[in-house]
């Protein structure tokens, strides 16, 4: 007879932008503080993906934003991602930045078992649509629907939503 006091624990995957010891960005700040948090609360069972950027040069890498390869994010990057997630049998991931839809996207088609959950720093298209407003330029039109789309698939493909505070999560409902 199965003994109903043990937990058994889940493993939870955050994929993150790079993490700074002492971060000096806003975003980066609260890259960290997301990181914090979920240390504290699930301890050894958290398992940390940091993304290192990496420019878009050439045709390729631009391409490939407009798919969701953002911030660092590529073909090989959601492979090894996918592996993680299979090797260290992770129930949850908790991705940090809205612009990663392309591999929420991925986690949730390879393995819609696993549980996803979306942190919108802020919406990234109504911010690049205020840059392109302001300087109507073919790169700002390509930042804002690369953007868009990948905010897109983080709503589609995740499970739950999680905005900064009150005014994104209305910005993200009119988006």
């Amino acid at each position: 007879m199965p003994n109903n006091d043990i937990s058994v624990k889940t493993k939870v995957l955050l994929i993150t932008k790079q993490l700074d010891i002492s971060p000096n960005g806003g975003r980066e700040l609260l890259c960290k503080l997301n990181h914090d948090a979920l240390q504290e609360i699930y301890g050894e069972e958290l398992v940390l993906f940091e993304l290192t950027p990496r420019p878009l040069r050439g045709v390729r890498s631009i391409l490939g934003a407009f798919k969701g390869h953002i911030d660092g994010l590529d073909e090989s990057i959601i492979y090894d991602v996918l592996k993680i997630i299979q090797r260290e049998n992770i129930g949850k991931v908790f991705v940090d930045g809205s612009n990663l839809g392309g591999v929420v996207k991925a986690v949730k088609a390879s393995l819609p078992r696993v549980e996803i959950s979306t942190f919108f720093h802020n919406v990234e298209s109504r911010f690049f649509f205020g840059a392109l407003c302001e300087k109507k330029r073919l790169r700002a039109m390509g930042v804002l629907i690369a953007n868009y789309l990948a905010e897109r698939k983080s709503v589609m493909y995740r499970d739950k939503v999680i905005c900064l505070n009150q005014r994104e999560s209305f910005l993200l409902k009119k988006v």
